[in-house]
């Protein structure tokens, strides 16, 4: 059995990563989950979050949009529309827009299942999540 994992996370324009870790975790749409070496063939799809993966304990945090992963063994492959690392962020900005489309939140008339409503609660899970891969440290 193989001491590492692949990751291989991509995106439409973009390959973010490709590297070897030792354990790689992430939010599904059915919570969270981890993956080891060793860990059985997996097809999930993956909600607006962070993903970290960890070398010796130390984190490289990635932020995704929705997406997929697929475990196979030895290696995790993450195809989502946006990702980003921490030193990517402009804390500033991002922390600007959250801000903003948590008042279009707010002031949303449609349904839960609208639209609208989706289309804003997706953009602030994605800010979110870029502002929470700032804070992880390794």
């Amino acid at each position: 059995m193989a001491d590492n994992i692949k990751l291989d996370l991509v995106t439409p324009t973009r390959q973010v990563i490709s590297d070897e870790f030792d354990s790689v975790s992430a939010s599904s749409v059915e919570g969270e989950f981890g993956v080891l070496p060793g860990h059985a063939p997996l097809l999930t799809l993956l909600q607006a979050g962070v993903v970290v993966a960890r070398r010796k304990d130390r984190p490289t945090p990635i932020a995704i949009q929705s997406g997929f992963a697929e475990v196979e063994p030895g290696r995790v492959i993450i195809l989502t529309e946006k990702a980003a690392l921490a030193d990517e962020v402009d804390v500033k900005e991002v922390r600007e827009k959250l801000s903003e489309t948590e008042e279009k939140l707010k002031d949303c008339k449609e349904s839960i299942d609208s639209l609208e409503f989706k289309t804003l609660k997706d953009r602030k899970d994605w800010l979110q999540a870029q502002l929470d891969i700032t804070e992880i440290r390794g």
